[in-house]
Parts: C-alpha cells; structure tokens; sequence
C-alpha cells in the first residue's frame, strides 16, 4: 500500500503545463526505431494502465507515459482507439478503488439484500438472503441452486427502511479514503494508439529541427531554415538549416529514426 502512495504522489506530482518536446523527440524516436506499429496498455496492480515502450521515456522526464501519447496523438503522429474505461479516484487519481452500494433515497450503506425465488418442487415463492441454506417456506425441502429460479433481487435500507430493486453506486478510494459516487468520480478511457509512420516521421524530423534551431539561436548564432547552397557542380543543395557564427556555416539535415536509420 506505501507503494501505491507513492506511485500516486509520483502521477501527481508530474503533471507540468507544458509537454517537453525533447519527451516528445524520445518517445518517436522508441517508437520509429523499434518499428511498432501500435502502443497497447498493460496493467499492474501497482501503477494501473501503463505503456511499457513509452515508461521508461517518461520516468526520465518527469511526464506520464499517457500525456505524452495524448499530445503525439493531438499532433497527428497516432491515432486512438478504444481499449478500455475505468472510475479513478476523483482526489488522488488512484485506480484502487472499492466498489459499494447505498440507499438511493438517505444515501446509506446500511442494505440487505434478499434473493426472490420460485422452488421448481412446489412452485413455492421465497425470499431469502442467501438460497444455500434456507428452506422452501411451503414444503420445507432446503433450496440450492439447482432446485429453485431466481425471479429477482430486493434490497432493503436498515435505516430508513426503503425496499428498492436497484441500489447507488458509491465508492472508496483505497489509498486516500475518499468516498465518492458515479457524479463525481473521474471516469478515465484508456486507448490503444496506432502508430501513423509517415505522420510520426515527420514530427520527428520538425520537433528535432525546432530544437536544433533554438539551442543554436540562444547561443547567438545565426539560423537560416531552410537553407539553400549552391555546389561545385552549379547545382542548388537544399538543407533543413543552416548555422553560422558569421564566419562559418554548418548546413544540417535531420534524418529519422526508422528501423533503417
């Protein structure tokens, strides 16, 4: 449970206003290298929903692996599909949670549940807590599973004394304590996300352009994007850009990650 804190402190904690780009660069360049073609979640009962290509990226930058795929998937370079929806704790954005029911008009937990039940042997109509166990109240033969039809399920309020068919949902948070219903609780979806090659490509090669280009100018050197130089042979070579201390010029091109990179 310590462990869970933490994790829960840690997801907490990372959340930034801005998306680092060189997370972005780093996670396109796992993702091109490695030639996958979709990113599917796993679970652990210590993080919840986890993307194992994309976790050790985001650790090193202090972002979560999810955020980083949202923002490539925003970008253009994935595209989402559904994989799955789960309740996270509205306070602590824990994924242990437990479930429980309570009284839909005073809102408490005190219920009992009975099962209403017809014996196939006299035809007999029951209301029980539990079949296994209990007797037909008729013929006096102990019911089971296989002598009796479940006709429904009834719940009674201790407290209040409402019977009803359906109870609310609510539930407990097991790492904070916050007990929460289904209008508060913060309902997550959880995509698989197909890699856009061409898409994630071409991310790549601008994010990696941007950041060359801004390192070089904040170093006070001159940038020329692109840029354009005449050879030997009188022909014009284009380049991505260009840099220069005004006696020199380095002329770059940016290449991706593919597989044959």
């Amino acid at each position: 449970m310590e462990f869970a804190r933490q994790s829960q402190a840690m997801r907490a904690a990372v959340k930034q206003p801005r998306m680092p780009s060189r997370a972005l660069v780093d996670v396109l360049i796992t993702i091109l290298k490695a030639g996958l073609d979709r990113l599917v979640p796993e679970f652990s009962n210590e993080l919840g929903y986890f993307y194992p290509d994309v976790l050790k990226v985001s650790v090193r930058y202090k972002v979560r692996d999810a955020e980083i795929l949202e923002e490539l998937a925003n970008l253009g370079a994935l595209e989402r599909e559904h994989y799955d929806a789960l309740i996270l704790c509205p306070s602590c954005g824990s994924h242990f949670i437990l479930s429980k029911l309570k009284c839909p008009s005073c809102g408490s937990e005190r219920l009992r549940k009975e099962v209403t039940v017809s014996h196939v042997s006299c035809g007999a109509v029951n209301t029980v807590e539990r079949v296994h166990g209990s007797t037909c109240r008729k013929c006096g033969e102990p019911l089971k599973p296989d002598n009796t039809v479940t006709i429904g399920v009834l719940y009674s309020c201790l407290s209040c004394g409402l019977r009803f068919e359906t109870p609310s949902p609510l539930y407990r948070c097991g790492v904070c304590g916050t007990t929460f219903d289904h209008k508060s609780a913060n309902y997550t979806v959880v995509y698989t996300y197909k890699v856009r090659v061409e898409e994630a490509s071409r991310l790549e090669k601008q994010l990696i352009t941007a950041e060359v280009k801004s390192l070089a100018e904040s170093a006070g050197l001159i940038v020329a994007q692109p840029a354009r130089v005449r050879g030997q042979s009188g022909f014009e070579h284009v380049f991505d850009l260009s840099v220069s201390d005004g006696k020199r010029v380095v002329y770059v091109d940016v290449v991706d990650s593919g597989p044959s990179a």
